[in-house]
């Protein structure tokens, strides 16, 4: 525990770009999630986040007090140019779900994610935080509801799960709905951040009228592999799917925004994209900037860029 702290307190010494580098240097996952160890710690946004080593996803959120911090930075700056709810598709563990909670707390955020485990995570952090702008919803989102089976996902990886068929593993039931049908369009959404391991394309697909409606901005996880697998589509026929909506798409990289390419898409496992829609491309710098800014910016757990 007490080497824990001290490799939390170097890190806080350093802008995330460095930050991260320097975590994997002194402690390797494996290790932490072999220490199991309990901890609270409170986010860069301002509230406190409870779990386990055991999990990575937690792990690194206590060394940093962030898990994908560019996430709530762009949501963050997107909510300076448009106001409204904030829709989070596989929520897991609450790692940006608080953090989104924190930055648009005159707005509702709602909070998809059916692993039983992940929900009490949720409702717990809710409870303690007082969140009452959140709302979370422990079911699956796809293009139509009724139920699937979900795979569960190891002990060490609760973000890993995805709908899957019975014959895939251990997997549970649970109902699925459409955005559409769960939430409506007589609001507006500011934006629709999903990480469903290649279920994009259908949760997308459930929100049309709703997509139509408020245009929000869409931040996505986009895995080549898992698109083709499980969505049974490509990289350009999605992205093409985005255009023909009135999106334009971005690669979310280290120090900024880059056009995608969907003809020569560059990845390791996974690419974050954030689709702008066309009304508000003149804000992609901006949005790009806040990036870079907030990449070198060792006070960024006290002030966001």
């Amino acid at each position: 525990m007490n080497k824990l702290k001290w490799i939390k307190f170097v890190c806080s010494l350093f802008p995330p770009v460095v930050a991260q580098q320097v975590r994997e240097r002194l402690i390797t996952i494996p290790k932490a999630e072999k220490m199991a160890l309990d901890f609270k710690r409170k986010a860069f946004t301002g509230s406190y986040f409870e779990g386990n080593s055991s999990d990575f996803h937690a792990f690194k959120f206590w060394m940093h007090g962030y898990f994908d911090w560019r996430n709530i930075v762009l949501a963050k700056h997107i909510l300076k140019f448009k106001s409204g709810a904030i829709i989070e598709v596989g929520a897991n563990i609450g790692t940006e779900t608080i953090s989104l909670a924190d930055i648009n707390k005159n707005n509702p955020v709602y909070a998809f994610e059916p692993l039983p485990a992940n929900v009490a995570s949720l409702r717990r952090l809710k409870e303690l935080n007082r969140l009452e702008n959140l709302t979370v919803y422990d079911v699956l989102v796809s293009d139509k509801k009724g139920e699937a089976h979900f795979k569960i996902p190891p002990a060490n990886s609760s973000g890993s799960g995805h709908i899957a068929q019975e014959s895939q593993g251990i997997t549970q039931k649970f109902e699925v709905v459409t955005l559409d049908e769960k939430l409506g369009e007589g609001r507006s959404y500011a934006a629709i951040i999903a990480d469903v391991e290649g279920y994009e394309p259908q949760v997308l697909a459930g929100a049309e009228k709703l997509i139509s409606s408020s245009k929000p901005f869409l931040i996505l996880e986009v895995n080549a592999r898992f698109l083709k697998e499980r969505a049974q589509t490509t990289v350009p026929a999605f992205h093409e799917s985005m255009t023909r909506h009135g999106y334009r798409c971005y690669y979310i990289g280290r120090f900024g925004l880059s056009k995608v390419d969907p003809t020569n898409f560059k990845t390791k496992r996974n690419k974050n994209w954030i689709c702008v829609p066309e009304a508000y491309q003149g804000k992609v710098s901006r949005l790009s900037r806040s990036i870079w800014l907030n990449a070198f910016n060792p006070w960024m757990r006290f002030k966001i860029l």
